[in-house]
């Protein structure tokens, strides 16, 4: 479904809720309201809104998302991010106004507005369109790792599918960029593919009759994990993605470290960023982040428009 209308506040992007429910299907705004109390928002001008973000994780819930048109839009502009880093100053000038006068000293400024005016918030912009450049590179490493995923010597799809098991992708939409996961998924196993020079995915072998885990690594032996004898209860060919990370993040024990949550068991061999952790458990509420099970054709089904900076 393509949307006429699209309301974009702060950078962030809403849909008018009276667009988006027959899409969801539901049968009414009052039955949307109810079922997610907290996926709306009200607006004097436009009425009830969605973000575009809550609007696709909705989606992907309720829908087989290969049958239907998501909505990704995102907008960031040099304005708004520069209004925002210069509404830290008065909190800088509060606590750490000798570290400015110290930053305008070393600059050879006699005060701290001109260190402000005529080099902080100059290079600030400098870094601000440099990172906007940069997106799009995600989407040629997006597709890098798909051609990785077709070389033999990196993963033996073959291997995979005599063992009894299966690939899994999760495609990652946050902030303008667009990331790619992959996980090897059998019964009782869940393993994410890291796209790294010292991991091949070439054979999981037979060994006395049971499926194994061989992974090898630079200067290392192989470790073997005899798949049989795990006992986690679940057969993950049979959901897809998202609920088996949600399944996992339930029922089995994470390592909290940093920005990450690991998992390294016999079993799940898993390391998953906390936004997407939170927007798993969430249902797509909390991070602004869209999460499509599968692998996107950008070429074919997405319009990508290239970012426009100005002075």
């Amino acid at each position: 479904m393509d949307f006429k209308y699209r309301i974009i506040k702060d950078e962030t992007v809403y849909l008018r809720m009276a667009d988006c429910i027959n899409a969801l299907g539901y049968s009414s705004e009052q039955v949307f309201i109810k079922e997610n109390p907290d996926a709306y928002e009200v607006s004097d001008e436009y009425g009830l809104l969605i973000e575009e973000s809550k609007y696709n994780n909705l989606l992907n819930c309720r829908h087989n998302t290969s049958e239907v048109n998501m909505q990704i839009t995102y907008v960031e502009t040099l304005e708004c991010r520069i209004n925002n880093y210069c509404k830290l100053y008065p909190i800088k000038y509060m606590l750490a106004k000798e570290l400015l006068e110290h930053q305008a000293y070393q600059s050879g400024y006699s005060n701290i507005d001109d260190f402000i005016n005529k080099n902080d918030i100059p290079d600030e912009i400098k870094r601000i369109s440099k990172s906007f450049e940069s997106r799009s590179s995600s989407l040629k490493s997006y597709n890098k790792k798909l051609q990785e995923l077709k070389d033999p010597a990196f993963i033996n799809m073959n291997s995979i599918a005599e063992n009894g098991l299966e690939l899994q992708f999760l495609t990652v939409c946050e902030r303008g960029s667009v990331g790619l996961l992959a996980f090897i998924i059998g019964e009782n196993c869940i393993k994410e593919v890291l796209f790294d020079d010292e991991y091949i995915y070439t054979d999981f072998g037979v060994l006395s009759g049971e499926v194994y885990w061989k992974e090898y690594c630079d200067d290392t032996d192989f470790d073997n994990v005899k798949i049989s004898d795990v006992k986690l209860g679940r057969d993950f060919r049979e959901f897809n993605i998202l609920e088996n990370l949600i399944w996992t993040l339930y029922k089995v024990d994470f390592d909290d470290e940093g920005d990450w949550l690991y998992c390294d068991k016999p079993g799940v061999s898993l390391g998953i960023n906390k936004d997407i952790a939170m927007n798993l458990l969430s249902n797509g509420n909390i991070a602004k982040i869209v999460l499509i099970p599968g692998i996107v054709d950008w070429r074919r089904n997405v319009i990508l428009t290239k970012a426009e900076i100005g002075a």
